[in-house]
């Protein structure tokens, strides 16, 4: 359909013009539009469309682009913001808990021992040894919870081990270690905290120590054999005034041995 001259028409950059005339080799002549009317900026182009050209459209699928693309953006900013802010919460977390110190070191795999403390009992055993079950099966390729953070109502936070590679029996609670003499620093602290806190199983405590060649001071161990001495002289009291009683109600009503001289045999 021919365009009437002086009518509005678009060109392929979205721009408005006034149409003039159509040239014979092809062609249109355009006049910039202002609202009074014709200008006098004219030019040739090859293409005219009487209404908003396809260009628009291809604008409009732009803008949808452009949007789509500016969210994808917002996220991925968001998303460094917050992977920026982990080794700050890490580095807060870690001084919250000393259990928390050694997750740096599980992901990146530098734990190579760990010390294992259960039922007053310490060693020192290597991460393969650590992670053989109690039945001896091997856990490494388990795809179970082997080792787990634990934590109780106050906030405080342990690592615990499964005992069995089938998830039956306790936990045992470990400090992970990255190397033999990192796992005997930690058995010593271990050892020190627990000599302090519990000092009715010094005993099996120091025996742990000097399994893992870990140092406990004189003082300690002349105290825990002090305890140890008046436990059983408690023991061997206790037991002396059980047999007085029994031999007592044996003969209540009979002969019977001379008691003082049998409480001196023993």
């Amino acid at each position: 359909m021919p365009i009437e001259p002086g009518s509005k028409v678009y060109t392929e950059d979205g721009y408005a013009w006034i149409y003039i005339c159509e040239i014979p080799d092809g062609g249109h002549v355009v006049s910039a539009a202002y609202e009074e009317g014709y200008s006098e900026h004219t030019k040739i182009v090859g293409t005219v469309w009487p209404d908003e050209p396809p260009t628009h459209q291809l604008s409009a699928e732009h803008a949808k682009l452009t949007e789509q693309l500016a969210a994808v953006r917002d996220e991925l900013a968001l998303a460094r913001r917050e992977l920026a802010e982990i080794p700050k919460r890490l580095e807060a977390l870690k001084g919250r808990s000393a259990a928390l110190d050694r997750i740096e070191d599980f992901i990146e795999g530098r734990i190579t021992h760990a010390v294992v403390a259960r039922y007053g009992r310490v060693e020192i055993k290597t991460l393969e040894e650590v992670l053989k079950g109690g039945d001896g099966g091997d856990r490494g390729d388990r795809t179970q919870r082997l080792v787990a953070l634990y934590g109780d109502t106050k906030g405080d936070l342990n690592w615990n081990i499964n005992r069995y590679r089938d998830g039956s029996g306790g936990w045992e609670t470990i400090t992970p270690a990255t190397s033999e003499e990192d796992a005997r620093e930690e058995a010593q602290r271990l050892i020190e905290g627990l000599l302090a806190d519990k000092p009715h199983i010094a005993d099996t405590l120091i025996a742990s120590a000097d399994v893992c060649g870990v140092t406990v001071p004189p003082a300690v161990r002349a105290d825990a054999w002090e305890r140890r001495h008046a436990s059983l002289e408690k023991s061997v009291d206790r037991t002396t005034a059980e047999l007085r009683k029994a031999l007592e109600a044996r003969y209540a009503h009979g002969d019977r041995p001379d008691l003082e001289v049998a409480n001196e045999s023993l």
